[in-house]
């Protein structure tokens, strides 16, 4: 006697059971069952698989409603395990049920961990809800369109949550040598989910769907966004000179993507920087993409701290952007400063004596900035 196989005579999910208690409540419908009933519904279950006949579980829609209701708080309270397992009941129930599907693949996302993002399960799902719903009895082309826009914006929302999570792991994380590529990777699956959200907004019918216009634009313009991170050179420490030292001592190597793959997503970028202006004639990018394969040169204070990405260049970076460029006098130094430094630094940037000269006078300027309130966080130009 104790805990035995059951089936739950409302959804039909595979339980196990007290048989020393009357009556229990199902975990995945919430819906109470007698005992007895419910072993002899497994009992019956097995009885028909095992004669090939099939399964015949009477399943009344309200249940399987009450999983959806289920499944869906438990992913509005962001328990996405929860929320994968009464999506995935329901789909053992119902396998086509294109709602659950997609559910199941939002999930998925959400639940997965950030070494192992499941963006192509997340797909897939999607792709499976779309064929589903197409083949529903009587379905209109109207909720079809209707169903695929809601696909398309479940799925913008899960690519910017891709990029933002991996552009946060970034900053707090470059200085390891392995989070360049970590960032490439993940940025190339936001990437997919982006182009996948295009692709379905893309068709006319959806477009004209509330906010379908506005994520077929927008999802463009992310891939620009990430097909610029992308191609960046980076940086990582690959050492201390004297132990001890301020992080300036820091020894760094730098990064980049193969020259394939940097032209792959320099070609993407400007299919889609394209594809924008022809509906945003005005449309400007924040960032233009590197379009140097090899590793770049660097200014004077990236040559001087020895990374772009640094403290010292962040803090002079941001005073770059929002002093400097704030007035007429500021953006005609900054405008000289990139006419001038790239060639001082092509000539000059190798010998100790230039990095020692502009050294000393940089690292008072940035101290001054500093107590100034100027931040040194990690920083993304604002232009």
């Amino acid at each position: 006697m104790g805990f035995v196989a059951a089936k739950c005579t409302q959804c039909g999910a595979n339980i196990e059971v007290d048989d020393t208690k009357e009556a229990g409540i199902c975990k995945y419908c919430g819906t109470a069952f007698v005992t007895e009933k419910a072993i002899n519904n497994y009992n019956t279950y097995i009885t028909t698989n095992n004669n090939f006949a099939g399964a015949n579980i009477n399943v009344v829609g309200a249940n399987i409603d009450n999983l959806v209701v289920l499944a869906q708080n438990a992913q509005d309270i962001g328990n996405y395990e929860e929320a994968k397992e009464y999506y995935s009941r329901i789909l053992e129930i119902q396998p086509m049920n294109s709602d659950a599907l997609l559910g199941k693949g939002i999930s998925s996302l959400y639940s997965s961990k950030m070494s192992d993002l499941k963006t192509d399960e997340l797909i897939g799902y999607a792709k499976k809800a779309i064929q589903s719903k197409r083949k529903e009895e009587g379905i209109t082309d109207e909720k079809i369109f209707e169903f695929i826009a809601k696909t398309a914006g479940e799925l913008y929302a899960a690519a910017i949550m891709v990029y933002q999570i991996s552009m946060k792991d970034y900053d707090d994380n470059w200085k390891y040598q392995s989070s360049a590529p970590d960032l490439w990777d993940r940025l190339e699956k936001a990437i997919n989910i982006f182009l996948f959200v295009n692709a379905l907004t893309e068709n006319e019918n959806v477009n004209k769907i509330e906010n379908a216009s506005l994520q077929y634009k927008e999802s463009m313009k992310f891939v620009c966004i990430c097909c610029v991170e992308m191609c960046k050179q980076r940086q990582y420490v690959t050492g201390i000179i004297n132990p001890g030292q301020l992080f300036e001592a820091e020894q760094k190597s730098e990064i980049k993507l193969n020259q394939q793959l940097h032209q792959k997503y320099l070609d993407l970028y400007d299919t889609m920087y394209q594809k924008i202006k022809e509906i945003e004639p005005d449309y400007k990018p924040k960032e233009d993409i590197n379009r140097n394969k090899e590793i770049n040169g660097c200014y004077i204070a990236t040559c001087v701290y020895g990374s772009y990405d640094c403290p010292q260049v962040w803090t002079l970076r941001r005073f770059r952007d929002y002093t400097l460029d704030e007035t007429w006098y500021g953006r005609l130094f900054i405008k000289c400063y990139y006419a001038i430094s790239p060639t001082l630094v092509e000539r000059f940037g190798d010998t100790k004596w230039f990095k020692r000269f502009w050294k000393s006078k940089l690292d008072k300027m940035v101290s001054n900035l500093n107590r100034n309130g100027v931040e040194n966080t990690p920083y993304r130009d604002r232009y």
